[in-house]
């Protein structure tokens, strides 16, 4: 997800500034909204996942579920977007797809990014450390990579 996240992030406001020269008016709303998606997004995640295990569902299909949501909600957005005309203008168009885009990648929180805690929770701090070290290195790289193929 590293690389995911830090490439459109990067790329986003020249993505917007060269699709939508005549909207540098609103430079604030695309970089804003996906990342306040990811917070309410994040917060109700939780908030599904905790009712879901309550009624007794399984901890893996709660996460398999929140995936789900996570991984096919952001591919379904970002397809819908690409489709999209985006020569005629449709500037909100476009930031409603990326902010649910990032509406559903919020839910990862609730998904895989507990992981560690249930692999090993004595060690919950060093697994993240190591496991958030190890998907940076695509985000650093990637961005760079893209940038050239660009």
């Amino acid at each position: 997800m590293g690389f995911f996240v830090f490439t459109l992030m990067s790329w986003l406001p020249s993505y917007f500034h060269d699709t939508f020269p005549n909207r540098s008016d609103k430079q604030w709303v695309h970089n804003t909204l996906p990342w306040m998606a990811v917070c309410v997004s994040g917060v109700l995640g939780g908030c599904l996942s905790h009712k879901l295990l309550a009624e007794g569902w399984s901890t893996t299909f709660v996460r398999k579920l929140i995936e789900i949501i996570d991984f096919f909600g952001s591919s379904v957005f970002l397809l819908l977007m690409a489709v999209v005309d985006q020569s005629a203008g449709n500037f909100n168009f476009v930031v409603v797809c990326f902010s649910l885009c990032f509406f559903c990648y919020g839910f990862k929180t609730t998904g895989s990014a507990v992981n560690a805690t249930d692999l090993l929770p004595s060690y919950v701090g060093a697994m993240s450390g190591m496991t958030n070290s190890f998907s940076i290195i695509p985000g650093i790289f990637g961005v760079s990579f893209v940038g050239y193929v660009l």
